[in-house]
């Protein structure tokens, strides 16, 4: 077994592993964690244990609105009144880590379907910004769903014409997906990128098809 480091490491600098994926809810991480026996004090297990009560319910609710009442329609037809109350209920989720923005995982899902909503009524622009605003946040969290979410900004460049940004936003998922296991992309070095290709043409299957269009 070996771990390949994606920046520096400083001497003596702790080395830590994620058990969970950070977007899930905090009664499955705690739940799991309990069960092997791990008092985690990461900065999101501590998040979430100093919040109050109060804010957790809030966003109980926000999260219930969304997932019951707005999601199974919004998915179906991109009203205007319900891309307006997911855009609310993305504010005040915001709102409630506003000192921690990274550490609010709950709107990652909410912000790549108000964007498809947007897709779907036809407004790209407003659909690229949506995503493009939560990569920056989040560029830097191994997660599934940030590189669907590049994904999705490539999907846009491409509907836009954009093709130049298109290709731009496809190597950031290529290195994304391949570096870890890769290591360092360098920009002058074909070979790693032949054979990032092949590698995340296995873990996206639909790179391929993309990449005929660039």
């Amino acid at each position: 077994m070996f771990i390949r480091s994606l920046r520096p490491i400083s001497k003596g600098e702790e080395l830590i592993i994620s058990y969970r994926s950070a977007d899930s809810s905090e009664e499955i991480r705690l739940r799991y964690l309990k069960s092997v026996g791990i008092d985690c004090h990461c900065r999101l297990c501590k998040l979430d244990d100093s919040e109050s009560p109060e804010v957790n319910d809030r966003r109980i609710r926000l999260l219930n609105t969304f997932e019951k009442l707005i999601k199974p329609r919004i998915l179906n037809v991109a009203n205007p009144s319900l891309i307006k109350r997911s855009e609310k209920i993305v504010s005040e989720l915001h709102n409630l880590r506003k000192e921690q923005p990274d550490l609010e995982f709950d709107t990652l899902e909410l912000s790549k379907i108000l964007a498809f909503a947007h897709r779907k009524n036809g407004n790209l622009a407003e659909a690229l910004s949506i995503l493009k605003e939560v990569y920056n946040i989040y560029k830097n969290v191994h997660l599934q769903i940030v590189d669907c979410i590049i994904f999705d900004i490539v999907l846009l460049y491409i509907d836009l014409k954009q093709m130049e940004e298109a290709r731009k936003w496809f190597d950031i998922l290529l290195k994304k997906l391949a570096e870890p296991i890769l290591g360092k992309f360098k920009d002058d070095e074909i070979k790693w990128k032949k054979d990032a290709f092949h590698l995340t043409e296995k873990i996206f299957p639909v790179m391929n098809s993309i990449a005929k269009c660039l």
